[in-house]
């Protein structure tokens, strides 16, 4: 399910899945929920001199059956969330420049078992239209 929803400045947006199975059988490789959201600030300031898109980005990944053929059985990984922090701006339609704070919170995690998920970690990128 996706949704976007927008009061002023204000966006919300979110894209949410369930899986299930009519039957008893259990669902392998596949989160029986996940869901990525996100508040943001997001539109133009400054005399439309500046489009920025600001917010707190939620994760969340529900319990995930995996068969190990090492152990030859299934394994279940725990759910999992995390928060990250993102601001992305547009100047004068000639440079963008964006900051990510990606696990906000440092949760230790796994989406595989067995292969951790990288900690909390910052991200920065500038570009621009050198000739137009």
């Amino acid at each position: 399910m996706l949704l976007n929803y927008k009061f002023w400045k204000i966006l919300i947006e979110t894209n949410t899945s369930y899986y299930f199975n009519s039957e008893e059988e259990q669902l392998l490789g596949v989160p029986e929920f996940q869901s990525i959201s996100g508040v943001y600030l997001n539109g133009y300031f400054f005399d439309d001199n500046l489009w920025l898109k600001a917010g707190f980005i939620f994760t969340y990944t529900g319990r995930t059956n995996i068969y190990s053929d090492v152990w030859r059985n299934v394994i279940s990984v725990d759910p999992s969330n995390k928060i990250d922090f993102s601001v992305a701006g547009e100047i004068q339609k000639v440079a963008m420049v964006y900051f990510i704070w990606e696990n906000l919170l440092n949760n230790e995690y796994f989406i595989t078992p067995y292969y951790p998920m990288p900690g909390s970690s910052m991200r920065f990128g500038l570009s621009w239209e050198l000739f137009n």
